[in-house]
């Protein structure tokens, strides 16, 4: 019934002395490399040359076909 581990107290924490063993100190941080400037950005984006047409919504209407189907020539 009694536990003996029980009333024994807690191990301290091990302190050692020196580093441990297969931990390597962490690498230093380095400020990030000079950059030149670049220019800054133009808000306004310029207009096309060729404005893009959108698609014929009469095209879905009659159905148009893309490419016609065609049966393979029987030899």
């Amino acid at each position: 019934m009694n536990n003996p581990d029980r009333n024994q107290q807690p191990a301290p924490d091990p302190t050692p002395d020196k580093q441990q063993p297969g931990k390597e100190p962490p690498t230093p941080v380095q400020p990030p490399p000079n950059k030149p400037e670049v220019e800054p950005i133009p808000q306004e984006i310029p207009d096309r040359d060729t404005p893009h047409t959108p698609a014929d919504p009469q095209a879905i209407q009659e159905k148009e076909e893309a490419f016609k189907r065609q049966s393979p020539e029987k030899l």
